[in-house]
This record gives C-alpha cells, sequence and structure tokens, in this order.
C-alpha cells in the first residue's frame, strides 16, 4: 500500500507537468496554425497573444510581420489568441484561418510522436510528445460552436474556432461590409462606423455586430440610437449569454439620458458578473454622486482605483463626490491627479469648475466648464453648467 502511495505521488505531479507543458506547446502550435495562413493571405502585420490577451501586460517577439505576445512561463498554457487584417480577404480564406488552427498542431504533434517512435527516442520524449499528441485531438472540439464566450481587455468577445466558422458562414452575403466594420471599429473610428453601418441597411443583424454598433454610437454621444440597438441586442438574447460589458453599456446609455434610477440596476448586474469591472465601477460611483449619495460613491471608485491605480475617470469622479461631502482639499487633490494622468479628462475640468462654483470663482469655474465642453461636448450636464456659472458670475447680464 505505501509502496503505492508513492507511486501516486510520483506519477501524478509527472502527468500533470507533462500535460502542462504540452499544452503550452500545443497552444502556440494552434495560433501558429492561424497566423501562418493569416501572414500568407494579407500583407499586414499579424499578432498572437500566447497565455493573455491583454498587450500591455505582456512581453513580446517581434520576426518581420508576425508578433508573439507572451505571458510569463507558468501562464503560457492557458490560453490563447490571434488577431490579424480581415478587410483584404474573402470569406473562404477567413474560413482557412479559422480552420487551421486546430488541425495545424494537431499534424505537426502526428509527425513528431511518429518520429520520436520511428527513431526509438527517450521514453520521456515519447510520453511528452504522446500527451501533445492527445492535448491536439482533444482541442478538436473547439471546431464545435460553443455558446460560451470570454472577453479581451476591451471587452470585446473571444469565441471559439467553431463559433466563428459558423459565424463566418451566415455572414458570409455581407462578409466585406461587416469585416470593414469590425475593422473601423478596432481603429476606434466610431464615427466612420455609424456613417457606414446606417449607408447598409442590413437585413440580419449579427450579435457581435450590434455590440460594436452600440458602442460606437456611446462614443459619438447618440445615446437615443444607442438604446434603440441595446433594447434590440437584449431581446434577441437570452439573460445566460449577456456579459458584464453589455449591462455596464446599458447602464452608461441610461446615465447619459439621465436615466439615473434606471441605470443602477444594470450597473449592479454588471458588477455581479464581474466584481472588477472598473468601468461598472467608475459610472455607478458618478451616479451615485449624481444622485448626492457620495458615500456610495467614494467606495465604488475606490475599488476602481485599487483595480487600475492610473484610472484617470476614477480619481476625477472621487474628487467631485470629495468635495461635496466638504472634503475640499482632497477632492481637489484626487482631481489634481487626474490631470496628471490624462490632462484631456473633460470630467476632470467638471469636478474643478463645480468645486470653484462653490468657492465662489465663477470665473475660473466658467474657464474649466468650458474646457470640459471643448474636450466633450456631451460631458454631464455641462450646458447647464456653463449657464449657471454666467448666472452666477455675472447675475445683471
Amino acid at each position: 500500500m505505501g509502496t503505492d502511495y508513492v507511486v501516486l505521488l510520483v506519477v501524478l505531479p509527472l502527468l500533470f507537468l507533462f500535460y502542462v507543458a504540452a499544452r503550452t506547446i500545443e497552444v502556440l502550435l494552434h495560433e501558429l496554425g492561424h497566423a501562418i495562413p493569416a501572414l500568407l493571405f494579407t500583407k499586414e502585420d499579424v499578432s498572437i497573444y500566447w497565455g493573455s490577451y491583454d498587450p500591455d501586460k505582456l512581453k513580446k517577439l517581434r520576426i518581420r510581420r508576425l508578433t508573439i505576445y507572451y505571458n510569463s512561463i507558468f501562464k503560457l498554457w492557458r490560453a490563447g489568441a490571434c488577431k490579424h487584417q480581415t478587410v483584404d480577404i474573402d470569406y473562404r480564406r477567413h474560413l482557412i484561418i479559422v480552420f487551421m488552427g486546430p488541425i495545424f498542431s494537431l499534424i505537426l504533434a502526428c509527425i513528431a510522436f511518429y518520429i520520436a517512435l520511428a527513431t526509438n527516442s527517450h521514453g520521456i520524449i515519447k510520453m511528452l510528445l504522446f500527451v501533445l499528441l492527445l492535448s491536439t485531438v482533444i482541442d478538436l472540439k473547439g471546431l464545435i460552436p460553443n455558446r460560451g464566450r470570454s472577453t479581451d481587455t476591451n471587452g470585446r468577445l473571444l469565441y471559439n474556432d467553431g463559433t466563428l466558422i459558423s459565424k463566418l458562414l451566415s455572414l458570409r452575403n455581407n462578409y466585406k461590409d461587416v469585416m470593414h466594420l469590425f475593422e473601423l471599429y478596432s481603429e476606434g473610428r466610431y464615427m466612420d462606423y455609424a456613417d457606414y453601418f446606417e449607408s447598409l441597411n442590413l437585413t440580419c443583424v449579427d450579435l457581435d455586430l450590434y455590440r460594436t454598433t452600440i458602442y460606437s454610437y456611446l462614443q459619438i454621444s447618440e445615446f437615443e440610437r444607442a438604446k434603440a440597438y441595446s433594447e434590440a441586442y437584449f431581446k434577441r438574447l437570452p439573460a445566460s449569454r449577456l456579459t458584464s460589458w453589455d449591462y455596464c453599456n446599458e447602464g452608461i446609455i441610461e446615465s447619459q439620458l439621465n436615466n439615473l434610477e434606471t441605470a443602477l440596476p444594470f450597473y449592479n448586474k454588471a458588477l455581479l458578473l464581474d466584481p472588477d469591472n472598473i468601468h461598472a465601477l467608475n459610472n455607478r460611483g458618478f451616479t451615485f454622486g449624481v444622485m448626492d449619495q457620495h458615500e456610495r460613491a467614494i467606495a465604488d471608485l475606490d475599488k476602481a482605483i485599487a483595480i487600475n491605480p492610473n484610472f484617470a475617470y476614477a480619481y476625477s469622479n472621487r474628487g467631485f463626490s470629495k468635495i461635496r461631502l466638504n472634503l475640499i482639499d482632497e477632492g481637489l487633490e484626487d482631481i489634481r491627479y487626474s490631470l496628471d494622468i490624462d490632462d484631456q479628462n473633460p470630467y476632470a475640468y467638471r469636478s474643478l469648475g463645480i468645486c470653484q462654483m462653490e468657492q465662489g470663482n465663477f470665473n475660473e469655474a466658467l474657464s474649466n466648464f468650458e474646457k470640459a465642453k471643448q474636450l466633450h461636448p456631451d460631458t454631464y450636464q455641462i450646458d447647464q453648467l456653463i449657464r449657471d456659472a454666467r448666472y452666477r458670475g455675472n447675475p445683471a447680464v
């Protein structure tokens, strides 16, 4: 019995190490299977994410047009993704790019295991390559469409290969147009996206297209249009498939339309799904602040800042709530720090102007409100604040 326990204590950790090593190799081979045809079919750069989806937190290796972003060695086996241009390729080539991920890794694993057997390689090598082959076979299940979804750091949905193949087939009649829309979205050209989307008059809108359309209308302050598409999106998708970002965006729409009580349940649902969604924390904190619930606002904004200490909007919003609680020095410190991080943050100038209004410095307040409006014309209630500053600074006019 004692010997059996010793065997288990030795064999099980060894098998786990083999699995982690094989899975690490398999993730890279899988993404290379996507990247190689993408390099052949396009003239643009191709990126592989090995271990994570956040390029800001990864190291990178550049090989001509291919960039490999990689995590620490202990996290490489967890995840992978490949990003490439889609506008200049037809949907058939795109299908090949997607399909080749699991096929490429399987072919290489078969060849490597055959060579190891034919050359009678060391037992450890044969065991590692067998586990690699087994991992690539299991990976074929990714060709079956799966409703499970994850998101990258920008909230963009990430699908398995089977779902992507299914989506490409369903979009084949509008492939070029839809890919162009996604390209505009990824480049942050939201006004161009909206104009092009409206020109298409699509009869069938893909669910991902709903999400990018909602977000694009949010970015150009077309809140009523964003709301219309968001309501349609929520009707088409069961609650079990909605993401934290979906609820957060709906909350932002309602907040911007001044439906504050309606916005809060959406932020609550967003944070129930992802307690670390800093945008939901920040926007719920701002909404609490506008509703004069400043202690609750500061609690949300403290957590957002703890998660991301360089989140400028959370500092400016926390500064606003501290000023409302008569914590003037602390509030001003937050606002100034927000401007140190991002001097183009309109809400920092808005909060600073509100503080100056309360101190009776109406001309300085007006200057900061106008700066906020210049940076973002739809900064929350900025026109009303400008009118108040002008009137209180010169009531005779």
